[in-house]
């Protein structure tokens, strides 16, 4: 449990809080190869892995329903909230 997210879910689950998520589907498929080349990096650092290999900035836009970044691009963006009490 090194992941970033399993550490966010353990923070969350102690504050006794919703977890933010966000899925984004389609935009520049650089993303998906940084996050399968990077797992283990939190968002920011993916994301900045894909502004390396794309040598621009990735432009990133607030969430509506939360404070993430989204990846502006993104053709479908589902946001909500997972309960870290819930087993998945």
């Amino acid at each position: 449990e090194h992941e970033p997210a399993a550490w966010l879910a353990r923070q969350a689950r102690a504050e006794r809080r919703q977890l933010p998520v966000a899925w984004v589907f389609g935009g520049d498929p650089v993303i998906s190869l940084a996050a399968e080349l990077a797992p283990w990096f939190d968002q920011g650092v993916t994301y900045d892995i894909v502004g390396a290999l794309r040598r621009e900035p990735l432009g990133l836009v607030k969430s509506r329903s939360h404070d993430l970044e989204v990846p502006a691009e993104g053709e479908l963006v589902i946001e909500g909230f997972v309960d870290p009490d819930v087993p998945w």
